[in-house]
Parts: C-alpha cells; structure tokens; sequence
C-alpha cells in the first residue's frame, strides 16, 4: 500500500476570467486534434489526397520510432494556390470568441469558397475589406496546408536513445478545456493530456536563444535543440478546421530551435474514477465561471495501488492514445460520453459529483520527477524562415520583450476552476487532474454551438443559447490546430 504525500485538497475560489483570459482560453483550445476539412480550390471540401494524415509539426520524443527522423522540409515551390497553400499576414483574426495566431487570405474564415492570392488579400477599395487590405505583397506568408502530402517532419526521437530510455517530463498540460469548464452529466468531454520534456533545464526562450542556453548549460546545440514548424491557421473551426507551416513567397518554412519535445508513449494509461458516490442529489456543488462564492474541493483521496485509487469507483482503466493533431503535435486523447456513464459500482454512486482523471504508464516510461513542474504547455518559441536542414545555423536571440502593467494584472486574474497535480515519487509516478460533472439543467438542446459546435467557451445558465464556442451545448467535439510554438520573425 503506497500514499500520496502531495494531494490535492482546497477550496476553489470561483470567477470568470476576463475578456482577457476568455480569449486565451479560446486560443489554447485550439489546440485540440480533429478531422481536418476546407475549402480546395475554391469549392468548400476536403484538402488534399483522401486518407492523408497530419504532419508532425512539433518536436517529439517518442518508444514507438527506433530511429531518429531528422527535422525536414520538402515542400514544391510552385504547387498550387488553394490546392496546396493559401496566404495570410501577421495579427490576430477572431471569429467569434475564438482567436488565432494570423489573419488568413479568405473570402470566408469559417466556411472558404476563395483563397486570395497575395494581390488580391491586400487589394484595397473593396467592401468588405480584404482581410489584409494596406500591406505590401511581400508583408504575406504562404500556409501550406495540414493533410495534403508528406512535406514536413519536426525532428523525432526515440526514447531508446536516452540514457536510461525514459522521458522526464518538465511541462504536463491537460488544457483549459478541461481546467476553466465543469461539465455536465450529457456533455460528451474532450479529455487531452501533453507531457513535455525540456533538454535545457529552466530554458525562457524570451531571453536567450536555444543555443545560447544550450552552450551556457555547457551542452551541444545541435542535441539540445530541436526543430519545429510554425503553424498559422487556414479556415474553419472544430471538424472543418485547416491549420499549416507558414513560409515565405520561395517557400521557405518558418522553422524554430527548441529544447522542449512533446512524448508519445504505447505504454500510456487513463484511469478515470469517481472519488466518491455523492452528487449533485447529495447537495455537492461544482465550481463555475462568473460565481464568487467558495465551494468545496474534491474529496481526500491518497492511496494509489498502482492501477487504481483505493476507495474509489475506477469506471475506466485502459490504454491512452496518441496521434498527431491538425496542428502537428502528438496529443494523447479519449473522448468521454457521459452519457454512456450509467451504473457505478452496483448503482450507488452518483455520476455527478468529483471525478479524478489520471495519467501514467505502465512501464515507468513518463517520468514525473519535478512535482513543481509547471502544468501548461511550454512557453512559445520564435520561428524564423530557414532552410533545412540547418547545418549549425541556429535562430538568433529574441528582440526584448516588454510587459505592460495592463498585461501583468490580466496575467494574475487568470484561475483555472481546477489545477493538475503531479505525484513523482519513487512509489506514485502520475498526473491527475480532478473535476466535478454537474447536473445538465433542465430545458433547450443547447444550441449549435458555434464555429462547429467545438464547445469550450463559458457553460451558459441559458439552455440552448448555442453560438460562440459551444456556449450552452452538451458535446464538447476536439479542436483543432494551434500546435505552432511561437511567432515568426522575418
């Protein structure tokens, strides 16, 4: 019998973020995988040959390669506009409440019949205005798209190639889909979890470059530091969405140095539990955006037999997978139907009520040695255009980056209703997230959801609101890109 020494135990002090944090959250949840679809050519469907897969953007360390994929870029200059690539420029486009990296060259965000050439996006005179209208041609970037051939690879390692043949995790997100929202006993929840390694300890890559720190840490840069792809959005949202490398007009990518690498496991677990068999009948109350008030944390749960939490109600402990998202990076993801959650342990337990969510692996494979490690996804890294391979010519440092006062007090209103825990000693090995399921008011269907009904924005008190991110709906479909780190420069 082992016991946790650091649990999770509180009260969870409630309030809606922000338009600020509104626009983040909606940002990072992008950042979910989905079937990728969009306009081709001009006619609304599918990108690219049938049955292609997403590419990996992101730099990735992994048991299930057994030899290393050195980073690549081999893209035609002279493939097709809206077959192969569109435009778009610098600044951030929102539809609805969602946010993205980019502005894209297109008559239509969500639902493209054209893709602008660079002329046409920023023509002027036109209403309404194209939406890069003013800038010069050479102010664009081409996007080649997600699902269309296999042009690109972020470098991929295997783990066998670690001393010990494990990966030490320095970042673990389980997203703010699951971290800012409480869903409802009929939502169908999107559960993702993304463990990170880092080959430069406490690397901020706002300060120095990759191989400055790597040659400060006295390592060797061409280890430590990793390619990865810059990815800007294309169209769509949720099932429709198009993410792809952005590039210059010679088709030259966009392309970072990073020591962060996302793991990819065979040997990963989801073990999901129910804490304890009251609920929402019981009087158990979950944590909400926009509510003030204090409520009660999740129960006091310690003891870990290795595949299962003593004292608990485990309604699902099996294998976790992965797969490359539309925006490039390994995700491991399980969709759970809470619907399809009916008799707990003989019928006593209620579904609603806290849940733990659990990551490990069988093997030890995923080591939680930092319990501190930070429980978000790395920070971003700058990318540049460069070509590939890099041949010792690494990114340079970061411009200066200067915090306003506006920004630093928009940072610390942003809670989450639930924080991630990471277990790493010598007897636990894990991450758990907890979470209330409450109960699906009474009333309208919940709407569409808007920009393909991918849920994630505010649960709305208004059944059948619809719209916006979700808002008022029951299914919460995976997202879509997103996996870009960093912005370019030129």
């Amino acid at each position: 019998m082992k016991n946790v020494t650091r649990y999770l135990s509180f009260s969870c002090k409630v309030k809606w973020q922000g338009a600020g944090f509104l626009a983040l959250l909606l940002t990072f949840l992008l950042a979910l995988p989905a079937v990728t679809m969009a306009a081709k050519g001009g006619e609304p469907g599918a990108p690219g040959e049938e049955g292609a897969g997403n590419q990996l953007s992101l730099p990735a360390i992994t048991d299930e390669v057994q030899s290393a994929v050195s980073a690549f870029w081999a893209v035609p200059g002279d493939s097709g506009l809206g077959v192969e690539y569109s435009y778009g420029c610098e600044g951030t486009e929102t539809s609805g409440h969602f946010s993205y990296p980019n502005t894209s060259c297109v008559d239509d965000l969500m639902a493209p019949t054209v893709h602008y050439s660079a002329e046409e996006c920023v023509a002027t005179g036109y209403d309404p205005a194209r939406p890069c209208e003013g800038l010069t041609e050479g102010e664009l970037s081409r996007i080649y798209w997600q699902k269309v051939g296999p042009y690109w690879s972020a470098d991929e390692e295997p783990l066998a190639l670690e001393t010990d043949g494990k990966a030490y995790v320095s970042y673990v997100d389980w997203g703010d889909a699951l971290e800012a929202v409480s869903w409802t006993e009929r939502s169908r929840v999107r559960v993702e979890t993304q463990p990170y390694s880092s080959r430069i300890p406490m690397f901020d890559p706002t300060v120095e470059s990759c191989e400055e720190a790597s040659e400060f840490d006295q390592g060797d840069p061409e280890v430590d530091c990793k390619v990865g792809f810059q990815m800007w959005h294309v169209s769509g949202q949720g099932i429709t969405e198009h993410w792809g490398v952005r590039a210059n007009e010679e088709a030259v990518s966009y392309n970072y140095d990073s020591p962060f690498q996302i793991i990819k496991t065979g040997s990963a677990m989801l073990n999901l539990t129910k804490l304890a068999p009251e609920g929402a009948e019981d009087g158990i109350e979950c944590p909400m955006p926009g509510e003030g008030d204090e409520v009660p944390g999740p129960p006091v749960v310690e003891t870990w037999n290795g595949n299962a939490w003593e004292g608990t109600c485990t309604w699902r402990n099996e294998p976790y997978g992965s797969e490359v998202s539309v925006g490039g990076k390994y995700v491991f993801g399980y969709n759970w139907p809470m619907k399809d959650v009916k008799e707990l342990c003989g019928g006593d337990w209620e579904k609603t009520g806290w849940w733990r969510l659990t990551f490990y692996t069988t093997d030890d494979a995923v080591q939680f040695w930092d319990e501190l490690a930070p429980t978000t996804a790395p920070p971003a890294v700058l990318a540049y255009p460069r070509d590939l391979p890099r041949d010792g010519e690494f990114n340079p440092a970061p411009p200066p980056v200067v915090v306003t006062a506006a920004e630093e007090e928009e940072e610390d209103d942003s809670e989450a209703l639930y924080t991630p825990v990471i277990v790493g000693n010598q007897s636990y090995n894990l991450s758990y997230l907890d979470i209330c399921i409450r109960t699906k008011e009474k009333g309208g269907g919940g709407g569409n959801g808007g920009g393909g009904g991918t849920g994630g924005g505010k649960p709305s008190d208004t059944p059948g609101s619809g719209g916006g991110g979700g808002q008022g709906g029951d299914n919460f479909a995976s997202g879509g890109g997103g996996g870009q780190q960093g912005g370019g420069k030129r």
